[in-house]
């Protein structure tokens, strides 16, 4: 029996859940204004601005499960609707609680893999901005206006301070990892590029494998057309914007670590891709 696997976007079971639940707040809400006693019926309370808004972001929400390229829905509405309970009460935590909902929801849905510093930034200067705003008709002196933007000062620093190693690797941009058996290369091509990786020449590759120099610059030569790169200028820049895969270079190691007879078994290999 062969099992069938459905890859779903990584935003999808969140879109649900949130689905899910704002439908049952939404029927509490409907409930709530039902009973209020003063006079409102169920087609009231059903029409009411706050659970029509509701409707609408429920359904946006349902939306951004349909597709991957609609996921981007789900962390925009949590973060522009963030402001709002910000502003009406700067001390509530449901803003906060929405704006992190919305960082989480870009880190979870990959939006956050590329610039991650600058994105990072602007998220925090986009929530100071509201805390800002909330407080502009507040008194300035006021804890009542300061008490939100110190606690979150307060909790960024914490939370850096904690996890100040995480924070630091996270925030390093990745290079794209480079292959080279998925572009073809052979073992010694592949060895003699790990090679140049490391700074050595033809001749300090020629010495540490046992080879003459003219099979290193011709295995090099086929290697850098395999890369898509036409001399070793090129591929000093491709191995600077790329990552090799596996940081540890077993072939080259063990060549150069073993006895002048591996030196044979490599240049067999160089010469099996018609020297």
């Amino acid at each position: 029996m062969v099992a069938i696997v459905i890859q779903d976007h990584p935003l999808k079971r969140t879109g649900i859940f949130f689905s899910i639940s704002f439908l049952i707040g939404n029927g509490l809400n409907i409930f709530a204004f039902s009973m209020m006693g003063q006079g409102s019926s169920f087609l009231q309370a059903v029409t009411h601005p706050t659970v029509v808004s509701l409707y609408v972001f429920t359904a946006l929400l349902i939306l951004s499960t349909v597709k991957k390229r609609f996921s981007f829905i789900q962390p925009l509405l949590f973060l522009g609707i963030a402001p709002l309970p910000l502003i009406q009460t700067p001390l509530s935590v449901y803003g906060l609680g929405i704006f992190i909902s919305g960082v989480i929801l870009l880190y979870k849905g990959g939006y956050l893999e590329r610039r991650r510093a600058v994105k990072l930034a602007l998220l925090i200067v986009y929530l100071y901005a509201i805390l800002f705003f909330a407080a502009l008709g507040k008194s300035p002196y006021s804890t009542y206006a300061l008490g939100p933007l110190f606690f979150t000062t307060a909790f960024l620093a914490f939370l850096y301070l904690v996890f100040k190693e995480q924070v630091v690797v996270y925030l390093k941009e990745k290079k794209p990892i480079l292959s080279l058996a998925e572009k073809g290369l052979s073992e010694a091509e592949a060895a003699y590029v790990r090679a140049a990786a490391k700074g050595l020449s033809p001749k300090e590759m020629a010495a540490e494998f046992g080879v003459s120099e003219s099979t290193i610059r011709n295995t090099m030569s086929r290697a850098y057309k395999k890369l898509g790169v036409a001399d070793k200028a090129g591929l000093a820049a491709l191995l600077a914007s790329h990552e090799l895969e596996g940081q540890v270079d077993e072939l080259v190691e063990k060549v150069v670590a073993a006895a002048p007879g591996n030196a044979t078994a490599l240049q067999a290999a160089a010469t099996e891709t018609n020297l």
